[in-house]
């Protein structure tokens, strides 16, 4: 048996398996408009995008362009980019994403959303830390959810136009990582 191959940052930009991924976000989200007769057509459409990233990225920072075909990512490393990618479509995420922009429509001010966002999200709780650990297990541990959570919410860009800003740090890796469980696992 022979052992698997790292691939690079371009050869996963550029590969079938980040085009089935998106090509997948795709029809997931638009079901009821994309029927999966027209996965051929949708599929051309993200491969053709994806080469015109690398493309434009090759032409426009030719430097950064060597960097991604220098940094070669594992089988773990690629299956964890691959998975995180899917999670666009997860249904919980669509509806956290749903529930923000519910919440900064209904706000006046700051406060007003951060206690919306606290206030909606509260029930969905064990979902969110669910997801959390999926992504990296045992992230989801300390998430509460109250108001205060909600403190790096930018101000609104235009009257009624909120952004929402998140920050993710990377876990901190002590040891292997674990056998079973999580998005980061093998």
């Amino acid at each position: 048996l022979s052992a698997v191959k790292p691939v690079t940052v371009r050869q996963l930009l550029e590969g079938h398996e980040l085009t089935d991924a998106v090509t997948d976000n795709f029809m997931n989200l638009g079901r009821g408009y994309l029927t999966p007769a027209r996965r051929g057509e949708v599929r051309t459409a993200v491969a053709d995008n994806l080469a015109n990233i690398s493309g434009s990225i090759r032409a426009r920072l030719p430097g950064d362009h060597a960097k991604l075909n220098a940094i070669q990512l594992s089988e773990v490393q690629k299956g964890a980019v691959l998975r995180l990618l899917r999670l666009y479509s997860d249904p919980r995420v669509l509806h956290l994403g749903n529930t923000m922009a519910e919440a900064s429509a209904e706000a006046s001010d700051h406060q007003t959303l951060k206690r919306q966002l606290s206030e909606k999200l509260k029930p969905q709780l064990g979902e969110l830390r669910e997801l959390c650990d999926e992504i990296a297990p045992g992230s989801g541990e300390d998430l509460q959810l109250g108001a205060d959570d909600f403190e790096d919410l930018e101000p609104p860009r235009a009257p009624g136009g909120w952004r929402v800003a998140f920050e993710m740090t990377p876990p901190e890796v002590s040891g292997p990582a674990p056998a079973t469980g999580g998005l980061l696992a093998a």
